[in-house]
């Protein structure tokens, strides 16, 4: 229960603490408004980089931003689920409208909230460690997002298939890892397949990314086009993001096939 309310606390603060704090900002802020965190300017299509290493380089970011939802997103799906049950709407409609926010806005609302004259902001610069501060917002900002849908996938799941263990373990008295090892038999596939979702999710932001100046396979297409590559060029770049969209996809299929 302890650690169920920490990672619902933990969810709360990566999306409404940062989304206060930049409505605040725009508030008090001079008609040109906050800074951009980054307009992504000094990129160049890195046609000497090999689109391989660009694409495995945006599948780390991917699997690493997925397995922080899905730790955020399998405890508040689970809470999710018991109060649709229960007739209660205010989480439900919470988690549906921060999954249906543009995820670049929870990265400018991080952006805002640890902005230049933030003593972590000013920590980060005065030793040179900017771009990875811009890393970690991407991933607070990102993270906050994908948990919302990670946790209405997972939520959709058990309500789909609720299955009596979970009330004999409460009746059972089960804690620790073995109430963990047991939730985890029930709900595995949903968080797995939940994680596939925010992935194939953030296949299709391009932006968040573009705002912290890591280059990512999107950003890299989205470019190449703009600069007037061959189209020949760019499906040729992007065909290792299809095939990876596709596997997927072809896994979350599976998933379901398996456990209807």
């Amino acid at each position: 229960m302890a650690l169920r309310a920490a990672l619902l606390t933990a969810w709360c603060l990566l999306v409404a603490w940062p989304l206060g704090a930049m409505a605040l900002s725009l508030a008090a802020a001079p008609p040109g408004g906050p800074a951009n965190p980054g307009s992504g300017a000094e990129f160049v299509v890195g046609a000497a980089e090999p689109a391989w290493t660009l694409l495995a380089r945006t599948l780390a970011w991917h699997v690493l931003i997925a397995g922080a939802s899905i730790g955020i997103g399998w405890p508040l799906g689970a809470a999710l689920e018991r109060r649709a049950a229960a007739g209660s709407r205010a989480l439900p409609i919470a988690t549906l409208a921060v999954a249906l926010l543009p995820p670049w806005l929870l990265f400018s609302a991080w952006w805002v909230l640890l902005a230049p004259g933030n003593p972590v902001h000013d920590w980060f610069a005065s030793h040179g460690l900017a771009a990875l501060l811009r890393r970690i917002v991407l991933v607070l900002g990102a993270t906050g997002w994908g948990a919302s849908i990670a946790a209405l996938v997972i939520a959709s799941w058990r309500r789909s298939r609720r299955c009596p263990d979970e009330e004999l373990d409460r009746l059972d008295g089960v804690r620790g890892a073995a109430k963990l090892a047991s939730a985890w038999r029930r709900d595995a596939a949903g968080v797995m397949l939940a994680g596939i979702v925010v992935m194939l999710a953030l296949g299709s932001d391009v932006v968040c990314f573009d705002l912290a100046q890591e280059r990512s396979i999107g950003f890299e297409l989205r470019s190449a086009e703009a600069l007037g590559a061959p189209e020949s060029v760019i499906l040729r770049r992007g065909l290792g993001a299809v095939a990876s969209s596709a596997l997927l996809a072809a896994l979350a299929t599976a998933l379901l096939a398996r456990s209807a």
